[in-house]
């Protein structure tokens, strides 16, 4: 990941959200300029009401996070291995955050793209 493709994250980030999922299960390496980018926004984040979850780190991108303190930024249960757990653990926090009529109703569907 570049630092340019960070900065589009953080940018992103700065935004006000109730869920925010970072898929990184197609980035194979990643930058010290773009670990610090996130890791700075994650920080930052931690005074806003939203929730983030990193999804699909491997190998490289994992150990530069763990190296950046990201994993002390963030519980293990917000690191999760696919699209499809990050999406439903979003969906069930939304759903249980919400009042009743304003729930996602069970037909819903939830799009994880090609994953």
């Amino acid at each position: 990941m570049s630092y340019g493709a960070a900065r589009t994250i953080a940018y992103h980030m700065g935004r006000t959200y109730d869920v925010l999922i970072l898929d990184l299960s197609d980035v194979p390496l990643m930058g010290v300029t773009a670990s610090l980018t996130i890791e700075a926004e994650i920080r930052a984040a931690r005074h806003r009401q939203g929730k983030i979850f990193i999804v699909g780190a491997q190998s490289q991108v994992r150990e530069r996070l763990r190296r950046f303190h990201v994993q002390d930024v963030l519980p293990a249960e917000n690191f999760l291995p696919s699209c499809y757990h990050a999406l439903a653990t979003a969906s069930a926090l939304l759903n249980s955050a919400a009042e009743p009529a304003l729930s996602v109703p069970a037909s819903a569907r939830l799009d994880c793209g090609s994953r």
